[in-house]
C-alpha cells in the first residue's frame, strides 16, 4: 500500500518586515539608489517617515505620474495591539509583495516607460519629526535627506486611491496619472 504524505508550509512575516520589504521593492523597482533605499528603510524602522512619493517627471520637471506609499503608524500600532503581529503570506502575496502594490508598480512602470519619463522622489517625515527641530536635524543628518520643493504636477493630473492592502492596512497606496 502506498502512503502519500503532504506537507503544507505557511510563511509568516512580522508586520514591520512586510512593511519594509514592500517599500524596499517599490523603491528598487523605481531605480532609487541603494543608499536612499537603505536610508528610507532606516527611517521606517525608526518611524520617522510617513510617506514616500515616487514621481515620473517630464523634461519640464513636471510630475506626470506619482506612486505614493503612506504609512499609517496609528493603524500599525492598532494592529499590534489587536495581536496581529505576524501576517500569513497567502496567494495574495507574490514573493512577499502585496498584490495591490504589484499592480500599482506595474501601472506606474508601464506609464513611465511609455512616456519616457525620468524618476524623482520625495520622502515625508512624521509630524513628531517635523515638530521637533532638534530631532528633525538629527534625522536629516542620519538619513542624509534635505528639504526639497514639491514637484509641480502637469495639468490634468488624476489620483486614484488604491484599496487598502487587506493584510497590511497600515500601508496605503495612491496612484496619480495624467491621462492622455
Amino acid at each position: 500500500m502506498l502512503n502519500i504524505k503532504t506537507q503544507t508550509y505557511v510563511q509568516t512575516r512580522t508586520r514591520i518586515e512586510l512593511l519594509q520589504t514592500n517599500i524596499r521593492i517599490a523603491l528598487k523597482r523605481a531605480q532609487i539608489s541603494d543608499t536612499d533605499v537603505a536610508n528610507v528603510i532606516k527611517g521606517i524602522k525608526n518611524r520617522w517617515i510617513r510617506k514616500i512619493a515616487i514621481h515620473g517627471v517630464n523634461t519640464l520637471g513636471q510630475s506626470c505620474c506619482v506612486l505614493e506609499l503612506m504609512v499609517d503608524w496609528k493603524e500599525h500600532d492598532r494592529q499590534i495591539q489587536l495581536g496581529n503581529t505576524k501576517i500569513e503570506l497567502s496567494a495574495r502575496w507574490n514573493d512577499e509583495v502585496a498584490l495591490e502594490l504589484s499592480v500599482a508598480l506595474d501601472t506606474f512602470d508601464e506609464y513611465v516607460h511609455e512616456k519616457k519619463l525620468g524618476i524623482d522622489k520625495r520622502y515625508y517625515y512624521t509630524s513628531e519629526v517635523n515638530e521637533d527641530n532638534e530631532l528633525l536635524l538629527r534625522v536629516r543628518k542620519e538619513l542624509g535627506f534635505v528639504s526639497a520643493q514639491e514637484i509641480p504636477r502637469k495639468p490634468g493630473f488624476e489620483e486614484a486611491q488604491i484599496p487598502r492592502i487587506r493584510d497590511l492596512p497600515e500601508l496605503q497606496l495612491r496612484l496619480g496619472i495624467v491621462p492622455e
